[in-house]
């Protein structure tokens, strides 16, 4: 038998003493490793004393190191100070068994230095006898979700901003209606509390007359649609009812609707005008579309506005994109008017913190065209006091402007066709006793400046009126009182001119205004000056003239001389044609200035007046010194005089003839006592 082999003595393999616990703890690991490799959390053991046994390749990515450097690295390296105290303390807890939470929140900082939030979870690691072995921790990149977060939130700070800050009123309520919020507008509007609005129904406020209407639009937006342009009556704090434009939609949790977020604009004055457009174009109107309003964010950095935040309903307004602005440089310079670019900045930079402050200016939309905006905005201030944000909303209020345009444009119309009539022209009010407008002609006719009566009680028609004609001042007044629409109420009267003469004035007035009871309060009116034809209506019922036998003379006078119509007027005092035609036919009084031309070219007056020649020329020349504006027609009687003297002796010896003075009086040294007597009043006047 073989002698079997003797099997030489084993050597056994030296292995390097390690740590006491050391080697429990890698065989732990390595019931791990394929779970951490593949985990998509950070992963990580550590030693009793806190240094680094194991990292997965998520953890190394997270922190930015190679995991080799990792290991053996106590883990203060790599989180903040405050992290490393807190971590402290819950080893601290768990040692001594105290209850902690499951997770909590980490700072890590990468290799590159950079801070990196996480969310934490680490347990102690202990054998069968309870020795700690060690801990692991499980660490979760929760950067994006916090951002996420403050956008969340930095999202809700504006909406919450525009909705104290917007003019409009905004409400949100449950499904069925209850009211849960409200911005100041409403609280305003309803003059009631946040919490007292709470207790009341959409329904408390409704003011019309079919509810049911509301109901539907309830369901309409239970049923997940959106309510848009329906019109509400509703009552305000103090009674009056206004008409209301609610836009509604319906907000959700998930898939779950929850409550419904409405905008209630008052359209009670464009409901007015548009049913005073329908009367005054005969039921014709056109309809004004409301433009919605876009609400916009500002950030102010060194004293530059940098646009953050704009609603779609400014491509609407603007025609351009909110893309297309936010990406521009100077976001202003794309849309604003270059000249309201400056005043618009500076009033901005200098917005009071937490005030509403509303401002307009001009856009230029994509396609060229000019449109007026009114904004409303509220600064938002840094704690350390500078401006950080501007939230607002703005709205397209061209119509508007348009509309201002066109009523002063119409005022100056009106005042550019007053300032041209011959008569003058006003308004009065009769509440006040005073003009509130009167025309230029105020001074030609009766020689006072227009601010001399405006605004002024009893000024003119009462204190400046003649004696006799009180009774009728009091009478027109009252006839005024009881007037109906397009009544004209004449009044004859004589008024004091500013020089101390009396014109005679024929008013025609017409109520312009009433107050809400009907009462008259505004009349508008013309004064005529009559004082000439009252001169010539004296001389008719004194019988100097016959009225009836003015006409044939005329048109005999001129007949004798050869003359047109037209020629005739021209040369006597610039008469048109048909002037002259309704002269000559009775239909229009002859006026006085057309007789005085006459008499002026050295034609005897009496041709075409008729009458007793020592009347009419008495009467002329007590009249015209006494009552015509600055005497003007009086010297020019007086020059015809001293041409007839000086030029034509024999005329002038049958007009004295006429009034019974005897020629030879005037003969030798006398008669030119006489010319120089009438030169000599000429040279004072």
């Amino acid at each position: 038998m073989a002698q079997s082999r003797k099997r030489p003595p084993t050597t056994r393999r030296q292995h390097p003493r390690r740590p006491k616990g050391t080697g429990t703890l890698v065989a732990d690991a390595a019931r791990y490793r394929e779970f951490f490799e593949n985990a998509t959390d950070a992963l990580a053991l550590f030693h009793p004393d806190g240094t680094i046994a194991m990292v997965n390749r998520a953890a190394g990515q997270l922190l930015g190191y190679p995991r080799a450097e990792l290991l053996h690295q106590h883990y203060r390296l790599v989180v903040t100070p405050a992290t490393a105290a807190h971590a402290a303390e819950r080893t601290r807890k768990a040692l001594a068994k105290e209850p902690l939470p499951s997770t909590f929140e980490a700072e890590l900082v990468r290799k590159d230095g950079r801070v990196v939030l996480v969310e934490a979870r680490d347990r102690l690691l202990r054998d069968a006898t309870g020795t700690v072995l060690g801990f692991q921790g499980i660490y979760r990149d929760i950067t994006d979700r916090r951002a996420a977060e403050q956008r969340l939130r930095d999202s809700e700070a504006k909406y919450r901003t525009i909705f104290a800050v917007s003019p409009d009123l905004m409400y949100l309520t449950d499904l069925t209606g209850h009211l849960l919020d409200a911005n100041p507008a409403l609280l305003q509007c309803t003059g009631l509390t946040l919490a007292q609005l709470q207790q009341h129904h959409v329904l408390d406020f409704f003011a019309g007359e079919h509810p049911e209407a509301v109901h539907e639009a309830l369901a309409q937006l239970q049923q997940g649609q959106a309510v848009e342009g329906f019109e509400v009556q509703a009552r305000s704090a103090d009674g009056t009812i206004a008409t209301y434009e609610i836009n509604a939609l319906p907000l959700h949790e998930g898939e779950t609707i929850t409550q419904v977020l409405s905008l209630a604009r008052d359209i009670t004055a464009r409901k007015r005008d548009e049913a005073a457009l329908r009367q005054s174009e005969e039921r014709y109107r056109l309809v004004s579309h409301s433009i919605s309003d876009y609400a916009f964010s500002f950030r102010v950095a060194q004293g530059v506005f940098v646009l953050e935040w704009l609603t779609e309903s400014f491509t609407t307004i603007t025609g351009y994109a909110v893309a297309e602005v936010l990406a521009a440089a100077n976001p202003l310079a794309v849309y604003m008017h270059p000249e309201d670019i400056p005043r618009i900045t500076a009033l901005v930079q200098r917005l009071p913190p937490a005030r509403p402050a509303t401002y307009e200016f001009r856009i230029r939309t994509k396609r060229g065209a000019e449109r007026w905006i009114q904004s409303t905005a509220q600064a938002v201030q840094h704690p350390g006091g500078q401006s950080l944000r501007l939230y607002g909303a703005a709205r397209d209020i061209t119509e508007q402007k348009q509309r201002e345009a066109d009523i002063l444009e119409s005022r100056r119309l009106r005042d550019r066709m007053a300032e041209t009539m011959p008569d003058i022209v006003y308004t009065y009010d009769l509440g006040q006793r005073a003009f509130v407008y009167v025309n230029r002609q105020l001074f030609t006719i009766l020689g006072y400046q227009p601010e001399q009566v405006l605004q002024r009680t009893d000024a003119l028609l009462h204190d400046r009126v003649h004696g006799a004609d009180v009774d009728k001042v009091k009478d027109r007044d009252a006839r005024l009182a009881t007037a109906a629409d397009g009544e004209v109420i004449t009044t004859e009267l004589r008024v004091k001119h500013a020089t101390g003469e009396w014109r005679s004035l024929r008013l025609r007035e017409t109520v312009a205004l009433r107050a809400a009871d009907g009462t008259p309060c505004q009349v508008v009116g013309t004064a005529q000056d009559i004082t000439e034809r009252k001169w010539l209506e004296d001389l008719l019922h004194e019988r100097v003239l016959d009225r009836t036998e003015l006409p044939a003379r005329l048109k005999a006078f001129r007949t004798g001389l050869r003359l047109s119509q037209s020629q005739f007027g021209a040369q006597f005092g610039g008469y048109s044609q048909p002037q002259m035609s309704a002269y000559e036919a009775g239909d229009t009084l002859i006026p006085l200035g057309l007789l005085l031309a006459i008499r002026d070219k050295g034609y005897p007056v009496e041709a075409v007046l008729g009458g007793r020649d020592r009347d009419v020329v008495s009467k002329t020349a007590t009249f015209l010194p006494a009552h015509h504006p600055r005497k003007l027609l009086a010297l020019e009687l007086l020059h015809a005089a001293v041409h007839l003297l000086t030029i034509e002796r024999q005329a002038a010896e049958a007009v004295l003839h006429g009034l019974g003075i005897e020629a030879s009086a005037l003969s030798g040294e006398s008669y030119t006592a006489l010319t120089e007597a009438l030169r000599a009043i000429l040279t004072r006047e």
